[in-house]
């Protein structure tokens, strides 16, 4: 087995998801973009004066996936 580190950076925040309508935890799986620990629907944050995060319309496919090597 290797030592090899891996370091992840994840942002956990409160706010408000517009798809369940509940405050609840929200977890960033990108540097843009949250998913509700409720109903795990995936919003993207914009910052418009105030922090907003409204669903994410782009494809899910283009948010990048964690492959690690052996």
């Amino acid at each position: 087995m290797s030592n090899k580190t891996i370091h992840f950076k994840t942002e956990i925040v409160n706010g408000l998801c517009p798809e369940c309508d509940q405050d609840t935890i929200l977890i960033s799986v990108s540097s843009d973009i949250f998913q509700c620990t409720n109903c795990d629907h995936k919003l993207e944050q914009r910052i418009n004066g105030k922090i907003s995060y409204i669903p994410v319309v782009t494809n899910i496919e283009m948010i990048p996936e964690l492959k690690l090597k052996s």
